[in-house]
């Protein structure tokens, strides 16, 4: 984790030009195979991920991320700035990337609804 969380800290702070930690004490890591439901903690924590340039106010949309992963998801073929292996529990959503997607985006409803609580 420590790895991971420091080359996203690096690729923000160089796409921002900000300097400094990314992380705060707030951040939890946890095994996400240990989660009592796996792959729906996942499907809704890449949402999680996705939306914190709009919670930071950077953005309006994680599709509009310059730095991000999220259309990876959407998009078929899209190619992001790093590589991205779509995650198997994504694949497991339907016999197509198109029905994948579809169901997919019952996450993001899922996220936005316990987001507006914040706002």
């Amino acid at each position: 984790m420590q790895y991971i969380k420091a080359r996203i800290a690096e690729k923000y702070n160089s796409s921002t030009g900000e300097i400094g930690s990314f992380w705060n004490e707030r951040f939890g890591s946890a095994i996400i195979e240990h989660s009592d439901n796996p792959e729906n903690y996942l499907l809704w924590l890449l949402w999680y991920i996705g939306f914190n340039p709009v919670r930071k106010k950077l953005s309006r949309d994680p599709r509009e991320n310059y730095v991000g992963f999220i259309n990876c998801y959407l998009v078929k073929g899209y190619e992001a700035q790093v590589r991205i292996t779509l995650h198997e529990y994504f694949s497991r959503l339907g016999n197509t990337f198109e029905d994948c997607v579809k169901k997919f985006l019952w996450y993001e409803e899922a996220y936005l609804k316990r987001l507006a609580v914040y706002f």
